[in-house]
């Protein structure tokens, strides 16, 4: 998302309202991200604009390990993630794989003792895979669509048949070169009170406005045609794709280990398989903006999405785009909540209840979960039907290290839990 320059996401509406204001949004709370007035005239990444008005608002502290620890009660109940520890403790091969995580992280595979592992095997070693991997950057997963008319996409397509095919010479990779820019400011040291949505009736204005990047808002990128001349960007991604993939294979393949031997999950699918969630224009047919994710927890049968899955190829804790990183999973969220709205949408509403949505993440060898919290006043917000000052509000507990077996004992039981709760749900 090269469109992102906001050093930090607003984790409440007073930094909220700062942003918007330098970004030149008028009357913030008075608008909607699906007004034509911010609509780009041209296709592009997610810019400052777009992501403000969004109505999301980050927490503002990433949790360390040791705070995961003693806080997932958060995102799943404590009844559940004690059933997940007992029906864990119950597979001999998780006990033996969180014991080589301890203390055979050097040894081979391939002798008699790993077979004990079991599905866990597989685990351990596309982790090894993915810890020997380079640091690369991400690629956007997240496009705005341009108002484009019937005949200028006939005309795009005429001029596209006659271009002439420009050869492109392909730079040489230099892996000693790295990229030193200044990391971006991911810790916040602002006061939030309970809850950020508690703070809607006021609008408070906090010194702490310079967390934010006072830059201007950059120009919006252009779209790269399907038959384009190759760019060095485009080759780059496509030389980076196996590291992101592993990275994919790693995440599922745990949760798959997690879950095939458990009695009560057998109604959940987890695949690799990419899904794409769209946010319609007012109209109800043409796009505003689509979020892919790399997969998805689904129930069998229905189809029902309960979990996205996300991967990155860069550690998120000392990455300087992770600002980028969680206002994708933000995009994903609010589309995936645009796309299939709460089956009880209407008891939200009579009933001023709200609904929680999940997310895993795989950055490297860190693992993340996410929670999104939202109300049926902010479904109706993003799917365009009305303007209101209702926000999507977003929670991470995180990083788990693939390579700590406190860590990797605890983000298991954690992933059952999550699953138990969801297809309850």
């Amino acid at each position: 998302m090269a469109g992102i320059s906001l050093r930090t996401l607003p984790p409440n509406l007073s930094v909220w309202l700062i942003a918007t204001e330098r970004c030149g949004i008028e009357n913030a709370l008075s608008v909607s991200i699906h007004d034509d007035a911010y609509t780009m005239a041209s296709g592009s990444k997610i810019g400052d604009i777009q992501y403000l008005l969004l109505h999301v608002l980050w927490c503002p502290h990433m949790m360390t390990s040791e705070d995961s620890r003693s806080n997932s009660h958060h995102f799943v109940s404590n009844e559940k993630k004690s059933a997940a520890q007992l029906a864990l403790e119950q597979i001999e091969s998780f006990g033996t794989f969180t014991e080589w995580v301890k203390n055979n992280q050097g040894k081979s595979l391939a002798t008699h003792e790993a077979m004990a592992l079991g599905a866990f095997a597989l685990v351990l070693q596309s982790h090894r895979y993915i810890t020997g991997s380079a640091n690369i950057e991400t690629d956007d997963k997240v496009t705005f669509s341009p108002p484009f008319t019937r005949s200028q996409a006939s005309r795009a397509q005429i001029d596209q048949s006659v271009r002439p095919q420009t050869p492109v010479t392909p730079t040489p990779s230099r892996p000693h070169q790295e990229d030193y820019s200044e990391p971006m400011n991911l810790d916040l040291d602002i006061e939030t009170g309970s809850s950020p949505l508690s703070e809607l009736g006021s609008t408070p204005i906090l010194e702490s406005s310079s967390i934010l990047e006072s830059s201007p808002i950059p120009e919006s990128s252009p779209v790269y045609e399907a038959n384009s001349p190759q760019t060095r960007e485009t080759a780059r991604l496509q030389d980076d794709e196996e590291p992101e993939m592993e990275v994919i294979t790693s995440t599922i393949l745990l949760i798959r280990a997690v879950t095939v031997f458990v009695k009560g999950v057998e109604l959940m699918d987890c695949k690799t398989k990419q899904k794409k969630f769209t946010v319609l224009r007012r109209d109800g047919t043409t796009p505003l903006f689509t979020a892919c994710t790399d997969g998805t927890l689904t129930k069998k049968g229905s189809g029902k999405t309960l979990v996205l899955i996300e991967t990155k190829k860069k550690v998120r804790h000392t990455h300087p785009q992770a600002v980028d990183i969680r206002a994708q999973e933000a995009c994903q969220m609010a589309a995936w909540i645009a796309q299939e709205p709460p089956e009880n949408l209407e008891e939200m509403r009579k009933d001023g209840l709200s609904d929680k949505r999940f997310l895993i993440s795989q950055d490297k060898n860190e693992l993340w979960l996410s929670k999104g919290t939202y109300d049926a006043a902010y479904v109706d917000y993003i799917s365009g039907r009305s303007i209101n000052q209702s926000f999507l509000k977003m929670e991470s507990i995180g990083p788990y290290y693939i390579e700590d077996y406190r860590d990797i004992k605890e983000i298991c039981q954690i992933i059952l839990a999550l699953t138990y709760q969801e297809l309850d749900n």
